[in-house]
């Protein structure tokens, strides 16, 4: 892991992961990429996760109020005051992205330009509709280095 520069405070940070800028009581998993400035607070990134320059959370609403939050069942009230983005593994964003309080980015989602709605999945775009993201070009996913030998397994 490596910080690279900023304020970085309250977080759990993986391995091989980078981070820069100002990042607040997050969970940022293994392979994950935060380079550059912007805000990232109370949120969860998963493995592979990369964050464009820019990329903003927001993690408290403007009334104070508790933040809703998109689950399997719909969406449903956190009870938590703050809360920021839940990025599914290999998530990408792009530059200057800002994302609403509770929004869930859905693993191989990659979206830029604009502000996403609560909840992308596989998505690709700038703005809604999303389109898919090809499942086959997600799946030929391929680390730029051997992930299994960084670990020591076979």
């Amino acid at each position: 892991m490596q910080v690279l520069g900023g304020d970085v405070t309250g977080c759990s940070i993986g391995d091989v992961s980078k981070v820069r800028g100002e990042i607040s009581s997050s969970i940022i998993l293994g392979y994950s990429n935060k380079g550059h400035e912007g805000f990232v607070g109370h949120s969860y990134l998963g493995r592979w996760v990369n964050l464009g320059a820019g990329t903003t959370t927001s993690n408290l609403k403007n009334t104070y109020g508790t933040v809703s939050l998109w689950t399997p069942s719909g969406v449903r009230d956190s009870k938590m005051q703050f809360l920021g983005t839940m990025f599914g593994d290999h998530v990408k964003t792009g530059i200057g992205l800002r994302l609403t309080t509770g929004a869930v980015l859905g693993a191989g989602a990659n979206v830029f330009d604009r502000m996403p709605p609560k909840r992308a999945a596989l998505a690709w775009g700038a703005e809604p509709p999303y389109s898919v993201y090809r499942a086959d070009k997600f799946l030929e996913f391929r680390p730029a280095h051997d992930v299994t030998a960084a670990h020591g397994a076979e």
